[in-house]
């Protein structure tokens, strides 16, 4: 990822943040990216088996607040 990032909205910086999951029992970990659509699981919440799986990268605009996600 680039050091520097602008924003494509209004060209400020943007700065690097993360997504919280507050619907989880679990605050440990940041929010993922997940192939396909979502599919319950058999005990509990969804089933991410067998699925590519990327920590979300947040950015968030210093000027006009617009959020940019990546999951590299």
């Amino acid at each position: 990822m680039e050091s520097e990032i602008k924003c494509p909205k209004c060209n400020s910086l943007m700065e690097e943040g993360f997504l919280l999951d507050r619907g989880s029992e679990n605050f440990l970990f940041p929010a993922w990216w997940v192939a396909g659509n979502p599919e319950k699981s058999i005990w509990m919440g969804l089933s991410i088996k067998n699925r590519e799986v990327f920590n979300i990268k947040a950015f968030r605009c210093s000027n006009c607040s617009f959020l940019e996600f990546y999951a590299p």
